[in-house]
């Protein structure tokens, strides 16, 4: 539960897909659209303006995910993507929890690499779970909601925003596999890099499916 929660909340339907509560979606496209679509937001109100500001001021975000995953595949979707709606992804990073109490971080790369923001979680976690339980105080003060003033030609991209996040989750095949056949320990062992196994495993099965080689986001060592 969130202790004494306090400051903005974007909050939409469960039903939403477009309008003032499909925000978030704009942040799933490419930066320079959504960077001119932005300004286009922050021209068309001063309202807009404003809420984009309590957004770009807070620490992170937190993603109430109205989904109860249990398979592992599903839990994975839900912190991927969800249902885009309810995220913001031009966050430094979102702190993802589902109706039944699973979580995760989903965190924009462009700031910072995998191992920051893992050992930020570790951090997170082992400083949180330390805490004592007690009764959560109330807010210091009420959330407010964002909302936003969306003219014709902003609330119709609004909408095709959500059409090609649909079109890109349907053609993103995800699957899982848990192994004990290598460890961390063993790899590490061995004289090999537990990272770079794991770069190269991408590479082969990439070219294994493609033919070809990927770009990649980390150098490969072993």
């Amino acid at each position: 539960q969130l202790r004494a929660p306090s400051g903005a909340f974007l909050v939409p339907p469960a039903d939403a897909r477009g309008g003032s509560a499909g925000v978030g979606h704009l942040t799933s496209l490419p930066r320079g659209e959504w960077a001119a679509l932005r300004e286009q937001l922050c021209a068309a109100a001063p309202a807009n303006a404003a809420s984009l500001k309590q957004i770009d001021e807070a620490l992170f975000a937190v993603c109430l995910d109205g989904s109860s995953p249990e398979e592992l595949g599903e839990v994975n979707r839900a912190m991927l993507h969800g249902r885009g709606i309810d995220r913001w992804l031009d966050k430094s990073f979102q702190l993802v929890v589902t109706e039944n109490a699973k979580a995760a971080i989903n965190f924009e790369h462009s700031w910072g690499d995998g191992v920051s923001v893992l050992r930020l979680a570790n951090e997170m976690f082992d400083a949180s779970t330390a805490l004592p339980t007690d009764t959560p105080a109330p807010p210091a003060a009420p959330p407010r909601r964002l909302d936003f003033e969306l003219p014709p030609p902003l609330a119709a991209a609004v909408e095709e925003a959500g059409r090609r996040f649909d079109a890109t989750i349907a053609g993103t095949d995800l699957a899982t596999v848990m192994t004990d056949a290598f460890t961390t320990a063993a790899l590490k062992k061995g004289g090999v890099s537990p990272d770079g196994m794991m770069q190269m495993s991408f590479q082969l099965a990439m070219a294994k499916m493609s033919g070809r080689s990927s770009r990649r986001t980390a150098p490969m060592h072993a």
